[in-house]
């Protein structure tokens, strides 16, 4: 990959997974061994002082919550990243990182009453919805909503229950309350 291609909001994807919520401490990016610089039509190697077999270790420190999406962004800083090493024509890197947790999306939550396991939760826009259960507590959370106002709608066999203008904020978990079956 030539990082230098990546500039000017071109991103490429290194990874996609599923992270618990919680606190997210650090990272590892593992480089390979082939890394080159070319100055003019010369391809110089680039050695890693502290090897790339352990990766380099990006600080994070942020508390991820359940149901909002997140982009981690890890922006390299090419020129301060390649040293000349002395008079001998080789270079290292050492890579310097900038790293950010960057929230894509929203979340619902909330919860049903009486409780009740497997009722169906909308949140609705428009012609569209994205849908869920309750938990056996009665819970519910409907996770990567763009950011818009929703109507939710939870259904049971027999009764609905609504809120309406359910406004969902990016990096947020809005909170519907009770969702009451009368």
């Amino acid at each position: 990959m030539n990082l230098l291609d990546l500039v000017n909001g071109t991103e490429a994807v290194l990874a996609d997974t599923d992270i618990p919520a919680g606190r997210l401490g650090e990272v590892r990016l593992v480089l390979g061994d082939n890394n080159t610089l070319v100055m003019g039509e010369k391809t110089i190697d680039l050695t890693i002082p502290s090897g790339s077999e352990s990766g380099l270790k990006i600080k994070i420190n942020k508390d991820l919550l359940a149901g909002v999406t997140y982009k981690l962004i890890v922006d390299f800083d090419a020129a301060k990243s390649i040293v000349k090493a002395g008079n001998s024509g080789t270079y290292n890197l050492k890579p310097v990182i900038r790293a950010n947790m960057e929230a894509q999306t929203g979340a619902i939550s909330g919860s049903i009453s009486p409780v009740e396991e497997g009722v169906v939760v909308y949140a609705i826009i428009n012609d569209d919805s994205v849908s869920t259960y309750s938990n056996d507590e009665g819970m519910f959370l409907i996770s990567a909503l763009e950011a818009n106002t929703y109507t939710v709608i939870a259904i049971n066999a027999t009764d609905t229950a609504s809120a309406e203008g359910i406004d969902v904020i990016v990096g947020e978990v809005s909170d519907v309350g009770i969702l009451s079956f009368e």
